[in-house]
């Protein structure tokens, strides 16, 4: 029989862990008998992948809740719409990310929230 594991990703309900918003796979590995000491974990070069793609999908979920339910200008009160997506380079202290932030304008004022990292 041959073995392999799954390192899995879910977003979930707080008020009810049961309900899963999302769910992906991060990696597949094969599992196989040690045959060294390096052989046990994983090498550098896989843990900074997995950490990579862990964090990608964090800040994907965190991103998505800014300007989630801003309708209302702060500055006018007049109606907000959207105005596409800003990309923004994230360095962490591994890793390196590139995420995408909903960019929002008043109709009215033409206030833009900020929408790069720098900004926020």
């Amino acid at each position: 029989m041959r073995k392999g594991c799954r390192i899995l990703f879910e977003s979930y309900d707080l008020d009810d862990p049961n309900v899963v918003l999302s769910h992906s796979i991060i990696q597949n590995y094969s599992l196989s008998k040690p045959t060294n000491c390096l052989d046990f974990s994983l090498s550098h070069e896989d843990q900074i992948h997995l950490l990579q793609k862990t964090l990608d999908k964090i800040l994907q979920e965190k991103t998505a809740l800014l300007n989630q339910n801003v309708t209302q200008c702060p500055e006018c009160s007049g109606k907000m719409i959207k105005l596409g997506h800003q990309t923004s380079t994230l360095h962490d202290v591994f890793t390196d990310h590139e995420i995408s932030i909903q960019r929002l304008r008043c109709t009215e004022c033409k206030y833009e929230p900020p929408c790069t990292v720098r900004a926020l």
